[in-house]
């Protein structure tokens, strides 16, 4: 019995039957060889096309609410005429989803013809110590979540990676910035 079916069967067990219904199909429509293509129109018919189109690649799968979000950005300045935007990570913690939105980015950038900036923030060093009950701390404490940074490196390609506090390093990016910023979708760990 492999692994893959103790999840199912785990899954069917627990998820009310509509929701393993609604996986089930929306498994069924990723896994489709081809899905009608639907010419450019930043309506949902095209942004549903778009996704599944995106979610066929397993390692951008992986994280099915970036994708929306970076379509939904990408579709949102083809409309305004913006050539170029910025998506956007804070909380890069062992670097999963950042790797993640560069495969997206990728694949929405050939969608739509927009140039997309990846950028991830992280202190490097695990979660900063809790200021205050709003940061949880019975949940998460100082160092909780590091980076190994050189493996990371390793594997991004394009992602610009900025470490220190986001309250440091937010001002230096934004202070070098040539040109005008144009976010397409922001990410924000806890």
């Amino acid at each position: 019995m492999g692994i893959d079916h103790i999840l199912r069967s785990g899954a069917k067990r627990a998820l009310p039957k509509r929701m393993v219904n609604k996986i089930i199909a929306l498994r069924h429509l990723i896994r489709q060889k081809a899905h009608a293509y639907v010419p450019f129109d930043n309506m949902y018919p095209w942004l549903n096309y778009a996704f599944l189109q995106v979610m066929r690649d397993p390692d951008c799968a992986t994280r099915p609410q970036y994708v929306w979000g970076v379509v939904q950005g990408t579709a949102l300045a083809k409309v305004l005429g913006i050539s170029r935007i910025s998506v956007i990570e804070f909380g890069v913690a062992g670097g999963s989803g950042l790797i993640a939105l560069e495969c997206i980015a990728q694949a929405v950038s050939k969608l739509t013809g927009i140039d997309i900036d990846i950028c991830g923030f992280d202190t490097g060093t695990g979660l900063p110590p809790p200021a205050d009950v709003r940061d949880q701390p019975n949940m998460w404490f100082s160092g909780q979540l590091p980076m190994n940074e050189q493996r990371l490196l390793s594997r991004l390609k394009r992602p610009k990676l900025y470490l220190w506090p986001v309250k440091n390093t937010l001002k230096a990016f934004i202070a070098g910035c040539v040109r005008v910023i144009r976010y397409g979708f922001v990410h924000v760990d806890p």
